[in-house]
């Protein structure tokens, strides 16, 4: 973790250990973000009080919550607002995160009423839109779509009087798990290229990625052994 750090990567975390731990092992708070989508009222204190880039909302009734204990502590915080874009990753049914009939997120309806909450919230600044469609992403068309949905999303929020900071395109690259020594890198040039000429940045703007699995998968083995083989008759 330290060298990831050191090579100026951030560190995603969806826990408040995971937090403590990122702060111990050098990495700014600046530079670290909270996601999850079951996050504790403890949780999101420590988050307010490291200072971190952004706790990443999941709800509305958790953006509720976290305006309260920002208010009530007295603790300025960065938001981030998870949009679900309605894209599909075509990735494994069970880590596919970003269609509508998924429940991570907000949906784009509930997108004024979340705004409502944070014109009320004293302590909350929004800093960034996020979307999060999944992980094990083989195909680049899924990038190209997510990229022209966040657009969209973002051309609304700046019609509202509201430049987010930051978009952050979470869908993790794959991993080559059935010849990794044949790819043991993903194509990060050809992910980082098309990101590039598909996002619509405003000045001011950055882009950030999430790009999962694909930074360490690769870097280790997982070494078994069997200890029994079990046999049933049908």
């Amino acid at each position: 973790m330290r060298r990831i750090s050191d090579a100026g990567i951030g560190a995603d975390c969806v826990s408040g250990p995971e937090v403590s731990k990122a702060l111990s092992c050098g990495f700014a708070g600046a530079n670290i973000v909270l996601a999850g989508v079951g996050k504790t009222d403890e949780e999101i204190v420590l988050a307010l009080k490291a200072g971190i880039s952004s706790i990443n909302v999941e709800s509305l009734e958790e953006l509720s919550v976290i305006a309260d204990l920002s208010g009530r502590e007295k603790l300025n915080g960065n938001i981030s607002l998870r949009i679900n874009p309605g894209v599909e990753a075509h990735t494994h049914t069970y880590i596919t995160t970003g269609t509508e009939a998924n429940k991570f997120g907000l949906s784009i309806q509930e997108l004024p009423e979340a705004l409502e909450i944070l014109q009320k919230a004293t302590h909350l600044n929004l800093t960034g839109i996020h979307a999060h469609i999944g992980s094990q992403i083989t195909r680049p068309e899924v990038f190209r779509e997510l990229c022209k949905a966040m657009n969209e999303l973002n051309e609304w929020f700046i019609a509202q009087g509201i430049l987010p900071k930051h978009i952050n395109l979470g869908g993790g690259l794959s991993v080559n798990y059935q010849e990794p020594n044949k790819e043991p890198i993903a194509d990060f040039e050809a992910y980082f290229s098309l990101l590039r000429q598909q996002t619509k940045l405003h000045p001011g703007q950055e882009l950030w990625c999430e790009l999962g699995r694909s930074i360490t998968a690769q870097c280790g083995s997982l070494l078994t052994r069997v200890l029994y083989s079990k046999k049933r008759e049908k």
